[in-house]
């Protein structure tokens, strides 16, 4: 069954939620590139580092130093001739041939620089310094390798602990936002709950007198006042039912099933709500082209229909078209009974839940949803494309119990 989001995750949960994952998302690009950077940052400074330090000692050039030098700062460490010419090293590793890409360094006593060459299908950074002329007479420079793709996986590793981090953060917001609006959804319904179940408090007694007053009266009528008395009576009945609904707000619904005749049901409904209507100048229309009957409760069923009129009637003030009917699905899934009206419609992306009447509740198209729903059912929301208006839907599902030929 289709649900449509309630108003306040439309119109906050929603916009917050998305606003916060793509600040989430930036915020996780943005540290992913800064702490890339920082860790090439700290790795050229190692190297630079190493290669000052070996440049500035006193201590005698030898294989063994060198590779104390690179377990240390697990780098490649290199000595030059004059030429750029790999001198002294520990092994000939992917470093050290990458090393030797960089051909003849031109760099002045003192200085020192920072290449990138590649070598065994990796990225090395080489950081060059130049010896000082009397350090020693067989070296012009120091080199400091070491593999840029070791420092960039350190990056992709903490990238995903940091997303992690913030996939959990977004769940546990999520988690707030969502118990927040159920919170919210719970508060406004009780609220409506209590002043619907006041209201019928007060409804109730004079309602009880009136019902009392006509089963009086029907008891002496006679002919067409007696058929009257007898509607008017049917009336009251299904009025009580309301008020036992709006002192059971929240609650389970209950049905009492029979077999509905739906076309039966539109005329019924016509024949009923047609004076007040036309009194009001507005024209109702009957479809009541669905031969088949359904397990439903009728009064329930009465009570969404005119629950739905009387909104389209609202809508339409003073002169217009509403249409009541119903029609069956050809393929024998559904049937669906319909209220359009030639009214302004509902916005677009409007999911139809709430009343715009001046000090409307909504209350009156959350029964007509709870109705449909425990039937099994759903209540559709649109716009009718030949009436223009508002189009509300009750949309029950199959099989039909009973089918019935067309009079004539």
């Amino acid at each position: 069954m289709m649900r449509h989001p309630t108003p306040v995750y439309a119109r906050i949960i929603l916009p917050l939620g998305l606003t916060l994952l793509l600040g989430m998302l930036a915020t996780w690009a943005i540290a992913v590139k800064l702490l890339t950077d920082a860790i090439d940052r700290r790795l050229d400074e190692q190297l630079d580092h190493a290669t000052t330090m070996l440049a500035a000692g006193a201590f005698p050039f030898s294989a063994d130093l060198i590779d104390r030098v690179d377990r240390l700062i697990e780098a490649r460490i290199a000595l030059l001739d004059a030429d750029g010419n790999v001198a002294l090293a520990t092994g000939d590793g992917p470093g050290i041939k990458a090393l030797r890409t960089v051909g003849t360094v031109a760099a002045r006593p003192g200085s020192g620089e920072i290449q990138t060459a590649s070598a065994g299908g990796s990225t090395w950074r080489i950081a060059l310094r130049a010896l000082p002329a009397e350090r020693d007479v067989r070296f012009a420079y120091v080199a400091a390798v070491a593999s840029l793709d070791d420092s960039r996986q350190a990056a992709r590793d903490a990238a995903k602990l940091l997303g992690l981090a913030m996939l959990v953060l977004t769940a546990v917001l999520a988690w707030a936002g969502h118990h927040f609006t159920g919170l919210a959804r719970q508060s406004r319904q009780a609220g409506r709950g209590d002043l619907a179940s006041r209201v019928a408090h007060e409804i109730r007694n004079p309602l009880t007198a009136i019902k009392m007053q006509l089963q009086l009266l029907e008891e002496k009528a006679t002919g067409q006042d007696a058929a009257r008395i007898g509607k008017l009576l049917d009336e009251i009945r299904r009025m009580e039912m309301i008020v036992e609904s709006a002192l059971t707000l929240g609650a389970p619904l209950s049905l009492a099933r029979t077999s509905v005749e739906l076309d039966k049901l539109i005329i019924d409904l016509g024949e009923l709500l047609h004076p007040s209507l036309e009194h009001r100048g507005i024209d109702l229309q009957l479809a009541a082209e669905c031969p088949v009957a359904i397990d439903a409760d009728p009064d329930r069923l009465r009570q969404a229909l005119i629950n739905l009129v009387n909104n389209a009637a609202d809508e339409l003030g003073s002169g217009g078209i509403i249409r009541l009917g119903a029609a069956a699905d050809p393929e024998g899934k559904f049937v669906d009974i319909t209220v359009a009206d030639s009214g302004p419609g509902l916005p677009s992306g409007s999911p139809g839940t709430q009343s715009s009447k001046p000090f409307g509740l909504g209350l009156g198209l959350a029964i007509c949803r709870e109705i449909a729903a425990a039937h099994g059912g759903e209540l559709v929301t649109g716009n009718s494309a030949d009436l223009g208006g508002a189009k509300f839907t009750i949309r029950l599902p199959m099989p039909i119990i009973d089918h019935h030929e067309h009079a004539g």
